[in-house]
């Protein structure tokens, strides 16, 4: 009897702990900032460190961010924005691309170049191709030579190529 009388206090105070060590439920908040589409225009929606994220869909173009920042087109030019929906390289290009190693590759008159995370241009728009830059290097492209620079635009000689036809997939 004892016994039983024991027993029943025991499984009581599991269940009494068990109820007070109930974690709550808390609100799941899954890092990263992503593209929302309404009717047909773009903007940004997530969280940034903790931090809620919105911007409001007025882009008719919006990529991901990279580097802080996202390529945005607004009346048929491209330009970037920061997470505050500010844009902070106006939208003066034809094509703008992901920032990589600190540079952002763009195009204006089908002549491309690139430029910093001010919106200045530090290498000419004079290629009639490029890539973005990885390991602080890119390809440029002149007609059907290739032509590897590094991100002050000095040639590479070691990676000139003037029998090189362009094919994305062999960067």
């Amino acid at each position: 009897m004892i016994f039983k009388k024991m027993a029943i206090c025991i499984l009581i105070g599991i269940f009494t702990l068990f109820l007070s060590c109930e974690k709550k439920k808390e609100e799941v908040k899954e890092e990263g900032v992503f593209i929302i589409k309404e009717g047909n225009k773009y903007g940004f929606s997530g969280y940034l460190n903790g931090k809620k994220i919105y911007i409001e869909p007025r882009f008719t173009f919006a990529n991901k961010f990279s580097e802080g920042l996202a390529v945005v087109e607004l009346d048929g030019k491209m330009g970037y924005v920061d997470y505050s929906g500010k844009l902070v390289i106006s939208n003066r290009f034809d094509m703008a691309y992901d920032f990589s190693d600190g540079l952002g590759r763009v195009m204006v008159s089908r002549k491309f170049g690139f430029i910093n995370r001010k919106g200045e241009i530090v290498i000419g728009l004079i290629y009639d191709d490029a890539t973005d830059f990885r390991n602080g290097m890119a390809y440029v492209f002149v007609g059907k030579s290739r032509i590897k620079i590094d991100q002050e635009g000095n040639i590479i000689p070691s990676y000139t190529n003037t029998n090189f036809f362009y094919n994305p997939k062999n960067y």
